[in-house]
């Protein structure tokens, strides 16, 4: 079995909007593909939040995310984050990936060809904040540790090593309940760290962004995967 967790979301329709159920979403585990079984805008634009009613809470005065305080900081500021998304790409270069979005509100389905595969894609919409990072683990199998930031996935360092590329994080700060293109940075440098046993896993990041900015985060909730290969 290849499978690790299945999303329970079907059909979908590309386009449409898609609101995460408010229930616990309910994830097949196999173990197969995971160990220990138990885009973005270069701008150097600021990102600064802006206060509405809307506006990011402080950590002491919500339990943010279903399971424990979990939130993004920028500019002494938190924002909820209350999902996570996994996208399981499996084998790659001598490693095992997986893509993770971070964020909360609702999602825009979207669909999108690639090496020739339809694939349909959950993007985060009316959010105030996201966190995404494509992990590599070496080996045939993905598994907690520390993954750092590597500019380059060519680079022959890299064997052996876990490592995260193609990150991104932003907040709304236009007060539109959307992340755009102009909000989002590049990572630049930084550590993703994922501790804990399957399912209960947790997510810790803290990174620099290309606009200079630094942002910290961590997931503790629930998690819905697909797998993509």
């Amino acid at each position: 079995m290849s499978t690790v967790f299945k999303n329970t979301v079907q059909p979908l329709v590309s386009g449409e909007l898609y609101q995460r159920p408010t229930q616990k979403i309910v994830v097949t585990l196999l173990c197969a593909a995971l160990t220990g079984c138990g885009g973005s805008s270069g701008s150097s634009e600021s990102i600064s939040a802006v206060q509405n009613d809307q506006s990011p809470v402080m950590p002491d005065l919500v339990n943010n995310g279903p399971a424990g305080n979990s939130g993004l900081s920028i500019d002494e500021l938190r924002y909820p984050l209350n999902v996570a998304l996994g996208d399981i790409w499996g084998p790659e270069n001598e490693h095992y990936r997986i893509d993770f979005t971070l964020s909360n509100g609702n999602f825009e389905v979207e669909l999108q060809v690639i090496d020739g595969v339809e694939h349909t894609f959950l993007v985060p919409a009316q959010t105030t904040a996201v966190f995404h990072a494509r992990l590599f683990n070496p080996g045939e199998n993905f598994d907690v540790g520390t993954y750092a930031y590597a500019a380059s996935v060519s680079d022959s360092s890299l064997s052996g090593v876990p490592y995260f590329t193609a990150a991104y994080a932003g907040v709304d700060t236009n007060v539109d309940d959307r992340v755009d293109d102009s909000e989002q940075f590049n990572v630049v440098d930084g550590l993703v760290q994922i501790t804990g046993t399957l399912p209960d896993i947790i997510i810790e990041f803290s990174v620099t962004l290309s606009n200079g900015q630094f942002v910290s985060g961590n997931y503790s909730g629930l998690y819905d995967f697909t797998e993509r290969f």
